[in-house]
């Protein structure tokens, strides 16, 4: 079973911690690898700047500050 789901966009339904991470690198196209004009998992999960503080839940990624290198979340 997905431990998360896009919904629409930048909003996903998350179980657990893995499945926010996963949303997360799907949201960027993030990879292990680093190759050209992507982003790896670990550049990803180093520019979030808050988290979920309760499972499951829906998220918003509001990427607005991501050329400053944040990114926010936003819980329903």
């Amino acid at each position: 079973m997905s431990k998360f789901r896009k919904i629409t966009g930048h909003v996903y339904k998350v179980k657990n911690q893995n499945g926010f991470n996963n949303a997360l690198y799907d949201y960027f196209g993030a990879s292990d690898n680093e190759e050209p004009n992507t982003y790896t998992k670990s550049k990803v999960r180093e520019m979030i700047q808050n988290y979920p503080k309760i499972y499951p839940t829906t998220i918003v990624i509001i990427d607005n500050s991501f050329e400053c290198g944040r990114v926010y979340i936003e819980n329903f």
